[in-house]
């Protein structure tokens, strides 16, 4: 009895005054439940994106909700204010695209990572895109994979050297068409 009492204390001490983890769930998309540290890490990563690989389709689709100003939209609250949830609501388009991606198979190759890595380096990005051995994280990779994702789906000539300007203002068209015919197939519960 004293042994446990003692255990007891000593976890209770250890705990004292230390708040391990603070988060609040926004939605729910499909199975996957975002939270406001998640969407804060996404849109932190985003911007890495931009830095990182300026080309990207995923950044220019979705620039103009990652480049909102967010200031207190990811202060944690007992309840959700009205900007907090217009805001959420328009990422909901993100994250059912990015579930939607999680569906199909794709490959991260080697050299994209390491490309990735250097372009990082050489225009000064925040490098917390990349874990210590210089691999991606987990919120920067879920964004590479989608990149690849929409690239192979609406940019197939990328792979010949042949994308032009206007193939890429289709490329965007057809990305906000697959958005369009996804999104009501995507289950989803707001928590607010």
């Amino acid at each position: 009895m004293k042994i446990a009492i003692l255990f007891f204390l000593s976890f209770a001490s250890l705990c004292e005054g230390e708040v391990l983890l603070k988060d609040k769930f926004v939605f729910k998309l499909s199975n996957e439940v975002f939270s406001l540290n998640d969407l804060a890490e996404y849109k932190k990563q985003m911007i890495n994106l931009s830095c990182i690989y300026p080309e990207s389709l995923l950044y220019q689709i979705f620039q103009e909700h990652f480049l909102s100003e967010t200031k207190d939209i990811f202060v944690i609250q007992n309840k959700f204010n009205k900007q907090q949830k217009k805001y959420f609501l328009g990422l909901r388009s993100f994250g059912k695209l990015l579930v939607y991606s999680k569906s199909y198979d794709v490959t991260i190759k080697e050299e994209l990572t390491k490309y990735l890595y250097l372009s990082a380096k050489s225009q000064k990005c925040d490098m917390s895109a990349f874990n210590k051995k210089k691999k991606f994280t987990n919120f920067f990779k879920d964004l590479i994979h989608l990149e690849i994702f929409l690239r192979a789906r609406f940019l197939p000539s990328e792979n010949e050297g042949k994308t032009t300007a206007t193939d890429v203002k289709k490329a965007v068209t057809g990305v906000r068409n697959l958005i369009r015919s996804i999104e009501p197939q995507v289950e989803e519960e707001v928590y607010w």
